[in-house]
């Protein structure tokens, strides 16, 4: 007898098992349009980035659109690292890769070394 008691209740134990794992964890993704605040070069603040609007798109491609001009080009994420390939650009500056330091639903901020220039930091909101 003592074995048949012992079964419902390992079932009741199992089945009460939290539900955490079930959930469904919404990760902010950089689809979408941002528009540049801020920007700090070597923690000096430079004003409102240069590049007033980008936008990323699920087939991966990406717009940059500055004062009257826009780029595109095809991004790739990896880790932490933003890759942009742009379509039209001059020999050697086809390639961008930014680092991602923050990405939240309404927060984007990035940055790059600009070599001799210094780091560059740009910061995005919805």
């Amino acid at each position: 007898m003592k074995k048949v008691s012992f079964i419902p209740i390992l079932f009741l134990i199992f089945s009460c098992s939290s539900d955490d794992d079930s959930e469904v964890q919404s990760e902010a993704t950089i689809l979408g349009s941002w528009i540049g605040v801020e920007s700090y070069l070597d923690g000096e603040s430079m004003g409102q980035p240069s590049n007033d609007r980008v936008e990323f798109f699920s087939d991966n491609s990406v717009e940059f659109t500055y004062d009257d001009i826009t780029e595109y080009g095809e991004f790739v994420i990896d880790g932490d690292i933003l890759t942009i390939t742009w379509e039209s650009a001059e020999t050697g500056l086809e390639t961008y890769s930014l680092e991602i330091n923050e990405l939240t639903e309404t927060t984007l901020e990035w940055e790059t070394d600009l070599g001799s220039e210094g780091i560059l930091i740009e910061i995005f909101r919805r």
